[in-house]
């Protein structure tokens, strides 16, 4: 015996199947958003700990010893490595604003999770934010000392029996870029006062001794008498480790606990809201399942 369908038949079916996609679409474009923001959390984890490698082989920190050839090379690496942090952490951001148009269309357990989500979310860039202030901080600041390390050994080498200009010159240059490097730190907050004070001595005697050597008024005379009383006052240079330990104390380090103490509230947020995902299924939508049927690039939640 033939099942005969009537044309009605065959458009009720069409329509049930239509309303039953229609339904579960809302669903399977969260849940291929989520794909999206889980993948960027991984690639802002990979991140943070290439930086925190590269950071700690820099200023000595990590097991690892290189040289400080090296140290100077791993400037650019870090500096990236931190704006893929903060860049996949605003991709997430922007995927789960996508997932917000669609919360009004799905079912109650999706918005709870939702808002497990963004809670998670609000903390972990949260803490990001705070850990690139610091991490570029203590990068400038290490890249900084560096800089006057050079700066001196261009004076140091100068022969003078010879014509000195371009090396003194190129002395000076570098000095004036850290003086304005130094004054731009200071308006973005990153010295104390004392950290301030003993990078400004330090670069305004490279300054000073170049004023002093190119000054056409003093005679030779004048001019060894302005260089002894230039070295007598070297002994005045503050204290650099006293300003390190200053500048750790009272300004890296409590902005650096903050930023610790909100990842880890940020991480046990997205284990809570990671637990209810899977608890309750959310990434097994209909047309995931189905798709899993026929492709190996699904599930991608589940």
């Amino acid at each position: 015996m033939k099942i005969k369908f009537k044309r009605k038949h065959i458009l009720i079916l069409g329509l049930v199947i239509l309303l039953s996609v229609g339904i579960q679409l809302p669903a399977f474009i969260y849940n291929e958003y989520e794909f999206m923001v889980r993948a960027n959390y991984q690639l802002a984890e990979m991140a943070f700990d290439d930086a925190e490698t590269m950071i700690d082989a820099r200023t000595g920190k990590g097991d690892i010893l290189v040289s400080d050839q090296k140290k100077a090379d791993l400037y650019l690496p870090i500096n990236q490595a931190i704006e893929v942090i903060i860049e996949a952490v605003n991709e997430q951001k922007q995927y789960v604003n996508k997932q917000d148009q669609l919360i009004k269309f799905l079912p109650k357990k999706f918005r709870q999770y939702h808002q497990l989500k963004q809670n998670y979310l609000n903390d972990y860039s949260q803490s990001f934010a705070v850990y690139q202030e610091v991490k570029l901080a203590e990068h400038w600041l290490y890249s900084t000392m560096e800089r006057l390390g050079q700066t001196g050994t261009l004076l140091a080498d100068i022969d003078f029996s010879q014509d000195y200009s371009d090396q003194l010159t190129e002395m000076v240059v570098m000095a004036d870029l850290i003086t304005s490097d130094i004054q731009s730190a200071g308006d973005k907050g990153w010295l104390t006062e004392s950290m301030e004070t003993y990078l400004k001595f330090k670069t305004q005697k490279f300054i000073d001794i170049h004023n002093i050597i190119v000054n056409p008024d003093l005679n030779g005379n004048q001019t060894t008498i302005a260089i002894r009383n230039w070295q007598v006052s070297l002994e005045e240079e503050p204290n650099f480790n006293q300003a390190l330990n200053d500048w750790h104390q009272n300004l890296i380090d409590p902005i650096f606990n903050q930023g610790k103490k909100q990842y880890a509230t940020a991480v046990e947020k997205l284990t809570l809201a990671d637990g209810f995902y899977t608890k309750h299924n959310l990434g097994r939508d209909w047309i995931t399942v189905i798709l899993s049927k026929f492709s190996d690039y699904y599930p991608k939640n589940i």
